[in-house]
């Protein structure tokens, strides 16, 4: 029993930084999950602005 323990603590600390890391998005998203989601597009946005791509929809109010 106690090597099963120590394997629900290990997995339960790789799941609290796996959600730390990247944070899932629910229904209700929390500002932490909002500001990744957001630092990801923007990544995005630039990589494929700066490849010399065109978005074609932009959520981000942003053009050009």
């Amino acid at each position: 029993m106690g090597g099963s323990v120590r394997r629900a603590d290990r997995a339960k600390v790789i799941q609290t930084i796996y959600e730390s890391s990247a944070p899932v998005p629910g229904p209700a998203i929390d500002p932490r999950s909002e500001e990744f989601l957001r630092d990801v597009r923007l990544l995005i946005h630039e990589s494929i602005r700066d490849g010399g791509g065109e978005m074609v929809s932009d959520v981000l109010g942003m053009t050009g």
